[in-house]
Formats: C-alpha cells, structure tokens, sequence
C-alpha cells in the first residue's frame, strides 16, 4: 500500500484486470483520478461502497470535458470523483492489454465543493473574457443542477432495457417510469443514438451516446419521446433509473 501527502495508488502499473486499492472517504469531499500506463487497451469503473459493503457505479466527472460516465476506456484522462455518498471508492479495471494501467488519485480538500468547480471551470471555458450572457449563465445553471441531481437522485423505479436496431427506436417502459419527471440512464456495452422529440433515431441520426455516458432527462415529456437505437452492429444495455 502506498499513501503519502494527498496521494493514492489505485492500480500500480497492472498488466491484468484487478479490483486495486480502495480509498477510505473519511471526511474528504472529492478525489481527482488520473488513468495513465502505455496499455494499448483498458476498462475502469469507478465504484463507491455503501456502510453495508455493497459495491455500487459512481458517476465522475471527466475533465476538462465536465461529461459524466461510471466507466472509461481511455487512456491519459482524469476524472473528479464525489466521495460525500460512500464509505470508500476505487478504480477497478475490468480489462487490460497490450501494457500497464496505473491509476492514482489526489485527495481534494474538504472545504471545495465539486459544483462549485464544475460551474467555475464551465464559465472559464466557454465565458471568454468574462463576456457572459443571461443565456450561457442559465445554461450553466442547469447543467451543474443535472449534474447535482445525478450524485444525489433517489430512484424509485429501475429497469434494464436492451437496445437493438428496432426501426424507430426502443422507447422507455411507461409501466416503469409511470408519472416519475426524471430519468437517469446509463449506457453500456454498445454506444445508441437517441432522441427525445418526436423523431425517430437511425445508427446515423440522432444523439450519439458513447458507452459509459449518463442521460438525464427532467421532464415527463422527455421521459415518454424518448427513442434509442443501436449506433453499430452490436446490441445496447440501458441501465435507467426513474425519480421525482
């Protein structure tokens, strides 16, 4: 094990999948991960633990993109991790090849709060000069509430819906989300391409959701146009998750 200063080994230079260290949360509100290695190839899940010692997906976010995923195959990324909500994280890798994978992670201090950055590092990207409009401020507004939503939702329904090329798209089960007003949805194993109007998305046409990204959607009417289709030949799971 090797801690000193505000550093963490997650994975030490792993040449096959493994669970690594995890990172006991203690008072610290966040901790920034850095995914490096010369592996040709590599999945990491960022996990949290419950005080059961339940094992759970832990939305992070990428920068400087500010996207929100559980799960990334790239390489030379750093991804912000909330650590408010569990009892301890780690970066588990669930494949490697072709090199190493090594993961560490920097301790942020308690009293910065990650909303904060993420609307701060928002208005330094896209604000220029500080030249900002009543429009890009609302914009900034509601992306750090969805993103505060995601890490704090209280689901109560779930289902798991498989994604294929269905002409027309797979919509959301209406048993399921019923009259919930949001949605989080995460999508695995392949990328989709999705719409929440009333067209209907292609492999070509429509929002093109990467494996590992967060769709969330805050009003009912979003909820029921949703419509997915497979991006590629292979087969999409959507993991959702229906609140109020």
């Amino acid at each position: 094990m090797e801690i000193y200063s505000n550093k963490w080994i997650f994975q030490n230079d792993i040449t096959a999948p493994a669970d690594g260290l995890e990172f006991v949360c203690g008072r610290n509100d966040q901790i920034t991960l850095y995914i490096s290695g010369d592996s040709t190839s590599r999945t990491v899940h960022f996990e949290g633990k419950d005080d059961e010692g339940n094992w759970y997906e832990a939305p992070a976010v990428k920068l400087p993109e500010l996207t929100i995923a559980t799960s990334t195959t790239g390489n030379d990324e750093s991804w912000v991790l909330n650590t408010t909500n569990w009892i301890s994280v780690k970066a588990r890798v669930s494949a490697v090849a072709g090199g190493t994978v090594r993961i560490t992670g920097k301790i942020v201090e308690s009293n910065i709060n990650l909303m904060n950055a993420v609307s701060a590092k928002i208005n330094e990207s896209v604000l220029p000069d500080g030249a900002a409009t009543e429009t890009t401020l609302s914009a900034i507004s509601s992306y750090v509430d969805n993103i505060e939503t995601i890490l704090t939702s209280n689901a109560t329904e779930a289902e798991m819906l498989t994604i294929d090329n269905t002409v027309g798209g797979i919509s959301l089960t209406s048993a399921k989300y019923g009259t919930c007003t949001k949605a989080t949805i995460q999508v695995q194993d392949a990328s989709i391409r999705y719409w929440t109007t009333s067209s209907a998305p292609t492999s070509s046409d429509g929002i093109l959701a990467q494996i590992g990204a967060i769709i969330y959607l805050d009003t009912t009417d979003d909820i029921a146009n949703f419509k997915a289709i497979r991006a590629t030949s292979t087969n999409a799971n959507l993991a959702c998750q229906y609140s109020n």
